[in-house]
């Protein structure tokens, strides 16, 4: 039922561009931190392949044969990967160009630039996810394999350091995804110096709704739910135009934002009025009249500006100064503003409507019907302040949603790592987890013990993660004019999820192993 007002304003193409290369770059971390994860899924299962690359190499295997045949069943499983990613790219697209609000193809085999990116892409991941177990297994002294003389899981192992490298992606993620959302908190919730809520916009299209401007507020005013009605040349949320003017005392000219209002715009939005007086249709004069806002006298240094006069196709007295609004959004501070009584060409391109009503859908009917009745040629599209204003920050509130879609993939795969990593390690010590059982030692203990070393190496990549993210999210807040003050509560917290995940993955496998009966873990051994 809703109709949305186009804006001409409302331009997403750059930010969306770089919206797909910010996000490619987060991609491909993505992607390597799957290329960690299955080095560390093909090494913590050595034990099951050492044996086969013992026997191979007793047989006459060489080297560099197992290294091709490790790199060849990477490939292989990268394709099998590649095939099902591109059937998801495809599936995915048209949400995707919704959510970054950017038109893009989807990806094409026939084109040979995408094909050949693909195959890049293909053997890429097949080399550096295979790589390190190709080589570590191809390694393997044959006598130190049939002896089963192989070394455990070391504390500062390879492996270890890549599920590090996973955690800080993860937890830098994490905190960039919660300091987004109170960004966008924090600029939905912040009081603008003008009352947003229940406004509806309509815009006034073409020349016939525009000259009977007057004639529509008054009809609407008559409406019941209707408090007030003003014409403007625009409304607040992406700006106003900006315009040459000449101050009193200045022979240069300055950009100064201006609008055009009617009388009743200060009342409908709420704006205060801090001094002077309004416009009124009982001073002809008015016309030629200017308001100004707080930022305008301060920057012009004006100690009584009541009566001050600026240029611009002639000489316009100051009448009244306003209380500063954010007419823009708040990426950009107050700035000066001229607002007059007399539109360009005579006519407005809004009215707005200030309105109180606890059934929207049947206060519509209404206008629609007041507005057809004048004006019959002329669709009815309307809109809603507070939407337009979501429109604003649609880049924002976009941003959060792919950086939650990305940290949870990325904690996903490095639980995935983790977990692994963790059933290596406890089935190494099965007979040690008897034993302690046997000798008292309890359920939780175990878990604790088994899960120790990866709380550390979690803690660890939350103390590194933390500078990276806090200096990343500054960056991002320096585009705000108003932002948010970085609380240490988001770094505890995105830390502590980290902690949560690795230590609930770990003590699965412990707690397991430590309910199962001790007989049983000794004789496996």
């Amino acid at each position: 039922y809703l109709q949305p007002i186009k804006d001409v304003h409302l331009v997403y193409g750059k930010t969306g561009y770089t919206n797909i290369y910010f996000f490619s770059i987060i991609g491909a971390i993505i992607l390597l931190i799957a290329s960690f994860n299955f080095i560390n899924l093909t090494t913590s299962q050595y034990a099951r392949r050492a044996k086969e690359v013992g026997i191979r190499k007793v047989v006459g295997a060489s080297r560099k044969l197992i290294v091709e045949q490790f790199l060849f069943e990477t490939t292989l499983i990268a394709f099998a990967a590649l095939i099902v990613g591109v059937i998801l790219a495809k599936l995915f697209t048209p949400v995707y160009r919704n959510l970054i609000q950017t038109d893009f193809f989807a990806i094409n085999l026939l084109d040979p630039v995408q094909f050949a990116g693909l195959v890049i892409l293909l053997l890429l991941v097949g080399l550096i996810a295979g790589s390190y177990p190709a080589f570590y297994l191809s390694s393997l002294k044959v006598t130190d394999v049939l002896k089963k003389k192989i070394k455990g899981y070391q504390k500062f192992s390879f492996q270890n350091i890549l599920i590090l490298f996973q955690f800080v992606i993860s937890v830098s993620l994490i905190i960039l995804t919660i300091a987004v959302y109170e960004q966008l908190q924090f600029i939905r919730n912040k009081d603008l110096g003008f009352d947003k809520e229940n406004i509806i916009l309509l815009p006034l299209e073409n020349e016939s709704s525009g000259l009977q401007t007057e004639v529509i507020k008054q009809r609407l005013k008559t409406i019941a739910g209707v408090i007030s009605a003003a014409a403007s040349s625009n409304v607040p949320s992406n700006g106003f135009t900006a315009n040459g003017y000449f101050p009193e005392g200045y022979s240069t000219p300055l950009m100064i934002n201006v609008v055009d209002v009617d009388q009743d715009f200060f009342k409908t939005y709420n704006i205060k009025l801090i001094e002077g007086r309004n416009f009124s249709k009982e001073f002809s004069a008015d016309k030629q009249a200017y308001i100004v806002n707080e930022s305008l006298v301060n920057q012009l240094g004006w100690k009584n500006p009541i009566g001050k006069t600026i240029r611009r196709g002639g000489v316009h007295s100051v009448i009244g100064i306003v209380k500063d609004f954010n007419f823009a959004s708040l990426r950009e501070g107050i700035k000066p503003l001229i607002i007059t009584n007399h539109p360009w060409g005579g006519q407005y391109n809004y009215i707005s409507l200030k309105v109180k009503t606890s059934d929207y859908q049947a206060l519509l009917t209404k206008i629609e019907k007041v507005w057809k009745d004048i004006n019959p040629q002329s669709p009815f599209v309307y809109g809603f302040l507070d939407e337009r204003f979501e429109q604003v920050y649609r880049t924002e509130s976009n941003l959060m949603k792919l950086f939650f879609y990305f940290s949870a993939l990325a904690i996903i795969i490095a639980g995935l790592g983790l977990f692994s990593l963790s059933s290596l390690t406890v089935e190494q010590r099965t007979k040690e987890i008897g034993i302690r059982k046997v000798l008292g030692a309890t359920v939780a203990g175990l878990a604790a013990l088994t899960s120790k070393k990866y709380i550390v190496l979690v803690l660890i990549s939350d103390i590194i993660a933390f500078p990276i993210a806090y200096f990343l999210i500054n960056k991002w807040l320096q585009n705000f004019a108003y932002r948010i003050d970085v609380s240490l509560w988001i770094f505890l917290l995105s830390g502590g999820i980290a902690l949560l995940i690795a230590f609930a993955t770990v003590s699965f496998q412990a707690i397991k192993k430590a309910l199962a009966n001790p007989v049983e873990s000794l004789r496996s051994e």
